[in-house]
């Protein structure tokens, strides 16, 4: 289970940089990272639900550190987008 999220959290994270490298505009690179991320998500949500956890260990591991991480990563790039369309042209 952890080595499958951290593949995860590894693909994002390359995805994350390849955006802010490619992506001129604040606003656009946000947007494309909010969709990675999503689907970063969806992806880790799939597998659960494929798989059950072995122990409530490893469940509580998921929940309070796995998902969060993700999770943490979609607030941020929310908040940036919100700041980004928010500012006044001129």
């Amino acid at each position: 289970m952890k080595n499958y999220s951290n593949s995860i959290m590894a693909e994002l994270e390359k995805q994350l940089k390849t955006t802010h490298s490619n992506v001129d505009y604040p606003i656009h690179s946000s947007q494309q990272a909010i969709k990675a991320t999503i689907a970063s998500l969806e992806q880790l949500k799939a597998f659960f639900k494929k798989h059950s956890f072995t122990s409530k260990s490893e469940e509580i591991e998921f929940f309070k550190e796995i998902k969060p991480q993700l999770a943490s990563k979609l607030i941020f790039y929310n908040e940036i987008y919100n700041i980004e369309i928010s500012k006044l042209v001129g």
